[in-house]
């Protein structure tokens, strides 16, 4: 029961514009991550052309968007309420959650889908800039 109030307690504190925030630069930094910085070893990794990019539906791509929006902005409600519960730093409770959820769990492209390491390492880079992007964010406004 004292969870639950804790837990209405701090959705009450939550600065939706904050989150809000956190998920655009989230998205800004997934399309530079994937774009023009590494997007050609990306699209090398996985087996896809520029060529074969060009053929992807545009319904794919803007469902693609919402769903890689929508996961920033849980992944910034997620930072925000476990930081105010833990009291502790943005980044630390990002880099817990990084290291728990996503770098422990990615190995599975590595063991289960035969995917090679560097896609490992590019794809669980990104999570990691990305959650500490949206620690940054959040620091701002808390």
């Amino acid at each position: 029961m004292e969870l639950i109030k804790v837990t209405i307690n701090l959705l009450g504190q939550l600065d939706f514009v904050a989150v809000l925030l956190a998920a655009i630069a989230s998205f800004v930094l997934g399309f530079l991550w994937y774009g023009p910085v590494f997007g050609k070893k990306w699209m090398k990794y996985i087996g896809m052309t520029a060529e074969s990019m060009k053929h992807t539906s545009k319904n794919k791509m803007t469902l693609a968007y919402l769903v890689t929006f929508a996961t920033a902005f849980v992944e910034a409600m997620f930072l925000l309420f476990f930081t105010l519960l833990l009291q502790t730093q943005f980044w630390h409770t990002g880099l817990m959650i990084w290291f728990g959820f996503i770098l422990l769990s990615g190995t599975g492209i590595i063991f289960w889908e035969n995917k090679t390491w560097k896609l490992f390492v590019l794809n669980t880079g990104y999570r990691l800039v990305n959650i500490l992007v949206i620690a940054l964010v959040l620091s701002f406004f808390f």
